[in-house]
């Protein structure tokens, strides 16, 4: 089952779809320094360019707050990388805020650029759970074999970092 959950900060609206499953465990999650930071959106058509704050008490697990325009966090995540046919994969959980609570995982691709860039995409619904996967492994042996279609992934936001902290856990 896969649940869309619209999110909005004042004249923004976000909808994030969230898994039953996530890919891989955190038994299975590498670090990657390179998230760490405040990232701000490229904006397109008008819109107000949305910040995401990413760090990670342990080296290990990430926090992820992201707000739009200068507003109060809108929601909050936690989440583990997995890396699944050279594709890396942010599985975030633990969705914070009001209204409504989000029980699942968002699931995004993600790739940096040089030197400062975040391209983060998505994992959108493309039938799996009309296909039989009904656990964790199931979900992960089914993402190995279709991670590089394309109508797996929603529209890519572009980011920027303009902040860098430490690579290390939090202090």
């Amino acid at each position: 089952m896969l649940l869309v959950v619209p999110l909005g900060c004042e004249g923004v609206d976000f909808t994030l779809e969230a898994w039953p499953f996530p890919v891989g465990t955190e038994s299975q999650a590498l670090f990657d320094a390179g998230l760490i930071g405040v990232w701000r959106s490229i904006p397109t058509a008008g819109e107000e360019p949305a910040e995401l704050t990413i760090s990670s008490p342990d080296g290990r697990i990430y926090k992820i707050a992201m707000r739009e325009g200068g507003d109060d966090t809108a929601f909050e995540l936690t989440g583990f990388v997995v890396e699944v046919g050279g594709v890396r994969v942010l599985n975030a959980h633990d969705v914070k805020r009001q209204e409504p609570q989000v029980s699942g995982y968002v699931l995004f691709r993600y790739q940096l650029e040089a030197p400062d860039g975040l391209v983060l995409t998505p994992i959108e619904d493309d039938g799996s759970n009309k296909r039989g996967v009904g656990s964790t492994d199931e979900f992960l042996r089914f993402m190995q074999v279709h991670i590089h279609e394309g109508t797996l992934y929603g529209e890519s936001t572009h980011y920027r970092r303009v902040a860098l902290w430490g690579a290390g856990p939090e202090r």
